[in-house]
């Protein structure tokens, strides 16, 4: 399930992150005032319906500015993949849940 609640993100991250090795991280960058804001959440929850071990994380820029800054993201929406602990990918742009699930 997506996490869209206003949480202390920067805790949850930290706790999915060090889950990484066993459950693979999406951080998906966007806003609710974005255009694609709705197709976002749509491609979020075919990922996670995709596989159940993936954690995914919706880090929006009106609640989570700072996040934004400390992965560097400029436009939205963006995504990034952590697995191992380990950046693996970083999309700007939009992105598709195939696009994702091949960079799992």
């Amino acid at each position: 399930m997506t996490d869209t609640k206003n949480i202390n993100k920067k805790d949850q991250l930290a706790e999915y992150i060090g889950d990484s090795m066993e459950h693979p991280l999406v951080m998906i960058f966007t806003a609710k005032w974005h255009s694609h804001s709705d197709i976002v959440e749509i491609i979020a929850e075919k990922i996670m319906a995709a596989d159940d071990k993936i954690r995914l994380i919706i880090i929006d820029a009106d609640v989570d500015e700072d996040l934004f800054g400390v992965y560097n993201i400029s436009s939205i929406p963006a995504a990034i993949i952590i697995k191992n602990k380990q950046m693996i990918k970083k999309i700007n742009g939009t992105f598709s849940k195939k696009m994702i699930l091949d960079c799992i």
